[in-house]
C-alpha cells in the first residue's frame, strides 16, 4: 500500500523532475491510499498552475482520483494529531496526511503502509515515527 500527498500526484500531471518516478508508482497496481485532503491540495495547485482551463490534464487528475482509496477526515485523525505532538512539527495540511497514515494503519493493520512524497520535511517526521518512506531507492513493499 502506498499513502499519496498532494507533491507525488501534482509531479505526475504536471512532468515535473521526478515525473518518472511518480508515474512508475501511480500507473503500477499498488494499493493506493490517500486523504480527502489531497483533493483539496490538488485543486488548489492545478489552478495556480494552470490559470486556464486544461481541460485533458483536468481529466489525468480525475482518472487518477479514481484510482486511489480516499479517506474522509474524522474525529479518529484528530485525535492521533492530540496524542502525537512530533506531527505538529509539520504544516498543518502534512500533518494530517501523517495522522491519516496512522489511521489507516491502525484500521487495517495487515499491510505496510509507505508515504510517497517529495517534501523533505514530512518524510523526516514519517521516518522518525517509523511511517516506512517510498524513495526510488526503496522497492515497494507487500502484504506481511
Amino acid at each position: 500500500m502506498i499513502y499519496l500527498d498532494s507533491s507525488f500526484v501534482l509531479s505526475y500531471l504536471f512532468k515535473e523532475s521526478e515525473y518518472q518516478f511518480s508515474k512508475e508508482i501511480l500507473e503500477s497496481e499498488t494499493s493506493l491510499w490517500s486523504s480527502d485532503l489531497m483533493r483539496f491540495e490538488c485543486i488548489v495547485s492545478f489552478w495556480k498552475k494552470s490559470p486556464k482551463v486544461d481541460a485533458e490534464r483536468f481529466k489525468i487528475l480525475e482518472s487518477l482520483w479514481n484510482k486511489i482509496s480516499f479517506v474522509k477526515l474524522q474525529d479518529s485523525i484528530l485525535e492521533i494529531l492530540i496524542k502525537n505532538p512530533k506531527i505538529s512539527q509539520l504544516r498543518a495540511l502534512d500533518s494530517i496526511h501523517i495522522a491519516s497514515i496512522i489511521f489507516i494503519d491502525k484500521a487495517i493493520g495487515n499491510q505496510v503502509i509507505q508515504l510517497a512524497s517529495f517534501d523533505d520535511r514530512m518524510l523526516d517526521v514519517a521516518k522518525s515515527l517509523k511511517i516506512p518512506v517510498l524513495t526510488k531507492q526503496t522497492p515497494t513493499k507487500k502484504k506481511r
